[in-house]
């Protein structure tokens, strides 16, 4: 028989994940995305998406940020701006399709 904090442990994550839209924020993670030809980090960072292939170092996005935003969904936020190191102009985080 389960301990009955357990169970309470058990009833409130599931209220939680019910609740996901209200309660759970995103703030930083990294991944590793598998390219076609090697594997890429995909970090996202309080809005911000940034990617250690050279299409995002031209770009400011890539196909593995954009991939990242297709999978996790609304659970975070878009279309943040970065500040082109280069450049210094503002542009999309990521492509908006």
């Amino acid at each position: 028989m389960l301990p009955s904090t357990h169970i309470a442990d058990v009833e409130k994550s599931m209220r939680y994940a019910q609740e996901s839209d209200d309660r759970i924020v995103f703030k930083r993670f990294d991944v590793s995305v598998e390219g076609d030809h090697r594997s890429h980090t995909v970090s996202y960072d309080e809005g911000l998406w940034t990617c250690d292939c050279e299409g995002y170092e031209h770009n400011n996005y890539c196909g593995h940020t954009m991939t990242m935003e297709r999978v996790l969904g609304e659970m975070v936020r878009l279309g943040e701006l970065a500040i082109a190191e280069s450049s210094g102009e503002a542009v999309p985080a990521t492509a908006q399709a």
